[in-house]
């Protein structure tokens, strides 16, 4: 593992602060498996998407009804290959 910044021709950042998010993210799974009684992962998935929409549809019902600013956007993702181009 590095310890700095890694320049390889392009910038791919920090290893410290993905390999500490993906610690977190293992500890509060291995909390949520423990709080569900089961290792299964598909009933604390379907507990995290529907708590997820929930809070999205709460979030953007509010806006809507003139609790906060409702934007609209548009984004275009495209896969980039080895040598730049679109694929």
């Amino acid at each position: 593992m590095t310890l700095s910044p890694a320049r390889l021709g392009v910038d791919i950042g920090d290893i410290n602060t993905p390999a500490a998010c993906n610690e977190v993210g293992h500890g509060r799974l291995a909390g949520m498996t423990d709080e569900f009684g089961s290792p299964d992962l598909v009933a604390v998935a379907g507990f995290m998407v529907d708590t997820s929409r929930r809070a999205g549809v709460l979030t953007f019902s509010a806006a809507g009804a003139g609790y906060g600013p409702v934007a609209e956007h548009i984004a275009t993702v495209e896969e980039v290959g080895r040598r730049g181009e679109p694929v």
